[in-house]
């Protein structure tokens, strides 16, 4: 093969571990855009504002919550799981090309 990879070779010890700087590891997550930052601190100056000024109660509430749940998080939700755990073992059966592959 004579095309040209875009990895890089890995670098290893004679045990076969990655040396120091070797290991192949992609460069993480991208970086957010500096716009980004600015747009949501806009944002959050906005919310705020508005929550001062409307007369709708409904709307300062749900800004008050928002604002609440991005400071500490959203309160924990309750579930209830039911089932029988005694149920005994499960056979299965495989059929057609499966069953002879699974030979």
């Amino acid at each position: 093969m004579s095309e040209k990879s875009d990895r890089k070779a890995v670098k290893r010890d004679e045990k076969g571990k990655f040396v120091a700087g070797g290991a192949p590891v992609s460069p993480g997550r991208p970086k957010k855009p500096p716009e980004l930052k600015d747009a949501a601190d806009q944002s959050l100056a906005t919310l705020i504002k508005l929550r001062d000024t409307t007369d709708s109660e409904k709307l300062k509430a749900e800004i008050c919550r928002w604002l609440y749940e991005m400071q500490y998080g959203k309160a924990k939700q309750a579930t209830e799981i039911e089932g029988n755990v005694n149920t005994g073992a499960i056979r299965v059966e495989l059929e057609g090309d499966i069953a002879e592959w699974a030979k």
